[in-house]
């Protein structure tokens, strides 16, 4: 019952789940018989060496199992959401009526706490045909930008979960122009995105909402 979750610099953050049990529906009201709450999150690194992949960041105290959820957000941190049945999956030996967690999270990535985030300042435009260029105006270091698809985040699966990485025509006196895909749908689809600048593995604090048109 994890949810992993695709950040801008290429990495995945694992929140949420259990460390024993299964996640089907038990008993009255689903929720399944999953035990023993996974608080940490783990963020997984497929640049780091064989073996040294993951590692473990901060923990929380609110249980979340079926139906939680978590999503990217533009300052990119976390949303936590939800969970059915939290407290019962412990101590309850009927599993209804069914226990609901209500209580959402954010969770920050290290990069948040780390200096050196580019800071968009505009963009040229907020609806961009594909294969077009998109002049970003910024503060800070840039070395590269990518697409990241808005959540759309059920049943541990996030259903729209992309990045794409963008092709930097020009990075001079704080402004990078960037190529959009290009048309045709076969490395994006037409719709809303969240443009995140990088400076290596670190976002921009705030990513900018681009329209792609077809």
């Amino acid at each position: 019952m994890v949810d992993a979750t695709l950040l801008p610099n290429g990495k995945v953050i694992l929140v949420n789940g259990a460390k024993s049990g299964n996640s089907n529906n038990g008993g009255p009201g689903g929720g399944g018989q999953a035990r023993d709450m996974e608080g940490h999150a783990w963020l997984y690194d497929p640049k780091a060496p064989a073996g040294g992949r993951f590692s473990v960041l901060a923990a929380s105290a609110i249980k979340r199992f079926y139906h939680s959820t978590a999503m990217l957000l533009p300052s990119g941190d976390l949303l936590v959401m939800g969970s059915e049945q939290n407290d019962c999956l412990d101590a309850c030996i009927q599993f209804n009526p069914a226990l609901h967690q209500f209580q959402a999270e954010l969770f920050k990535l290290p990069y948040a706490f780390a200096p050196g985030r580019p800071i968009i300042t505009g963009t040229s435009t907020e609806v961009a045909p594909m294969g077009t260029d998109v002049r970003v105006s910024y503060l800070g270091f840039v070395t590269g930008a990518v697409l990241m698809t808005p959540g759309a985040v059920t049943h541990q699966l996030n259903m729209n979960q992309r990045g794409i990485k963008l092709v930097v025509a020009k990075n001079e006196n704080g402004v990078v122009t960037l190529i959009m895909p290009p048309p045709g749908g076969l490395i994006a689809q037409p719709g809303w995105y969240m443009l995140f600048l990088l400076n290596g593995d670190l976002p921009c604090t705030k990513a900018s909402w681009v329209q792609l048109t077809s």
